[in-house]
């Protein structure tokens, strides 16, 4: 498709070429003959060439593309697809500057996508170890892209999770000028980023399943779910009466496409929500007003990111400031909260706490938060479901569309824009 485009736009390029030799001929001697144009070789004198490079990877130099043309039957082959490339769509100079087909590293295979046809694409799943219990943290490393495919990457679309051998393949790519994770939180690329690099995150991919979760792990808190469980294994009937989520007043801390995907599915519980952000704006208080919010907050939901403001910021005073009986849900980052404050207050059961992530991560074997009745634990698990996989791919086809066409890219949360 690219060849064709080339050789399709060289054609009209060619015609104002031999126009253009026409006119210095005629400058030349004072008087000029037109060129005969037909179906032999054009009978115009052939001016010197400059040598024309074949190394497609890189890329064409002005001297490749300044050469004067004589004749449309002039070797086409390597004039036309150089100069051709002027006529493509801005993909080529928006993002890469330099190369006729950008080469993209995606974690899905090629078929499995609806992709553009301007893209060399290389496929690298970074399967998850599954002798490890953190599948999110350690990968298969066995089958990396070979160094000459890394060497030509410019786009590169990170596997799931937060592995350090995912991440830190991006100091071995050269070429690379953007970024893409499928997780939201982007903390764990951040120490691998060049100055010039864009990242992209993956906000809306996770918004169904975390905030799912988040409710899940909220009423399953208050009814009491965790202790059915326990008692179902002695064969206990634990009759009696349990916290209902309606009539509650719930507190969102973050306000992004997570919170706001929580509080949809929060509507239809008959409970009251508050909002806060880092930055207020109608109808969501700052940071600065959570003292005076905690209190009136009979569950509070993390969703903010991870960030040197927002780390240990749920401390021993943040804790203080709820309510007796709070009930305290992290689906957002386990550094969020100080673990010895959480721990010290479940312990004494003024609190009650539904982490999907902690600090450490995973938990040890051991630690007293494994053992108190006032706690659940899920295994950060907030975006491993059935809904993760179609919006991940709808992700990575909608960006990669956009770099074929040159538009902005989304998500855009380090570094500069990628647009024409």
């Amino acid at each position: 498709m690219v060849l064709r485009q080339c050789h399709a736009a060289a054609g009209v390029l060619g015609q104002a070429q031999r126009r253009k030799w026409n006119k210095r001929r005629h400058s030349e001697n004072g008087r000029g003959t037109a060129p005969r144009v037909g179906r032999g070789p054009s009978v115009l004198r052939k001016p010197p060439r400059r040598a024309v490079h074949h190394d497609l990877g890189r890329g064409p130099t002005s001297s490749d593309l300044d050469l004067d043309v004589v004749g449309h039957h002039a070797r086409p082959d390597i004039f036309d697809l150089r100069t051709s490339l002027r006529r493509l769509t801005p993909l080529t100079w928006a993002l890469v500057g330099s190369r006729l087909v950008p080469d993209v590293l995606i974690p899905y295979p090629p078929e499995s996508l609806t992709l553009p046809d301007r893209l060399d694409v290389h496929v690298w799943e970074g399967r998850p170890d599954r002798s490890s219990q953190n599948l999110l943290s350690n990968i298969g490393a066995a089958d990396l892209p070979r160094p000459e495919v890394l060497d030509r990457i410019e786009f590169y679309v990170i596997p799931y999770g937060f592995a350090d051998d995912a991440s830190s393949l991006i100091t071995r790519m050269p070429r690379l000028k953007a970024v893409q994770t499928l997780t939201a939180g982007y903390e764990h690329v951040l120490p691998y980023l060049r100055d010039d690099l864009t990242l992209c995150n993956a906000r809306g991919v996770h918004d169904a399943s975390a905030a799912e979760l988040a409710v899940t792990l909220t009423l399953a808190s208050l009814r009491g779910v965790p202790a059915f469980v326990r008692a179902q294994e002695h064969g206990d009937w634990r009759q009696g009466w349990y916290d209902s989520l309606a009539d509650k007043t719930v507190l969102l801390v973050g306000y992004g496409a997570i919170g706001q995907a929580i509080e949809a599915r929060l509507r239809p519980f008959e409970c009251d929500v508050l909002r806060v952000a880092r930055s207020a704006r109608d109808g969501i208080a700052g940071f600065a007003s959570l003292p005076e919010l905690l209190g009136r907050a009979d569950v509070v939901i993390l969703t903010c990111p991870l960030t040197e403001e927002t780390r240990g910021m749920v401390d021993a005073s943040f804790l203080a400031a709820m309510r007796d009986g709070a009930l305290l849900v992290n689906v957002a980052r386990g550094p969020v909260v100080d673990t010895e404050a959480l721990t010290a207050e479940v312990v004494s059961g003024r609190l009650r706490a539904a982490l999907d992530v902690t600090d450490p991560e995973p938990l040890p074997p051991g630690h007293r938060l494994w053992a108190q009745p006032g706690v659940l634990i899920s295994p950060h698990v907030g975006g491993l479901s059935t809904a993760f996989e179609p919006r991940a791919r709808r992700l990575v086809q909608s960006q990669l569309r956009r770099l074929d066409t040159g538009e902005p890219l989304a998500n855009i949360v380090v570094g500069p824009q990628v647009s024409h």
